[in-house]
């Protein structure tokens, strides 16, 4: 049995373009073998489909860390800001940087003329 595009992309997007997931899935509904790489195969013949899905899944994980920026419990509340700011505040320069000190008194001898 073919299952046709429009039963394919139901089902992908029902399973959030999870691969294995929908293999399963696919399986279980229409008694058929069907593997994670042939959705993956199937799936990126058209990207612009795929990529919608992965899109809404963003959406969704957006909306929920958006709610848990507003949370009570000011532990994940800051948690989440940090968050949030780390990723999407670099151009406001919340940016994370790592600082290393040396405390050797010549640490770079490769430098150095011998010869």
């Amino acid at each position: 049995m073919k299952v046709s595009d429009k039963e394919f992309w139901g089902e992908l997007r029902r399973n959030k373009a999870l691969y294995s997931r929908t293999a399963r899935a696919l399986e279980k509904k229409y008694d058929i073998t069907y593997t994670r790489q042939s959705v993956k195969e199937r799936a990126e013949k058209d990207i612009d489909q795929l990529n919608d899905i992965v899109e809404e899944n963003l959406d969704v994980a957006e909306e929920i860390h958006h709610k848990l920026m507003l949370s009570e419990d000011e532990k994940i509340q800051i948690k989440a800001t940090q968050f949030y700011l780390k990723n999407k505040g670099k151009g406001r320069g919340y940016v994370e940087k790592q600082q290393i000190e040396i405390n050797e008194p010549k640490p770079f001898t490769w430098f150095d003329d011998e010869n």
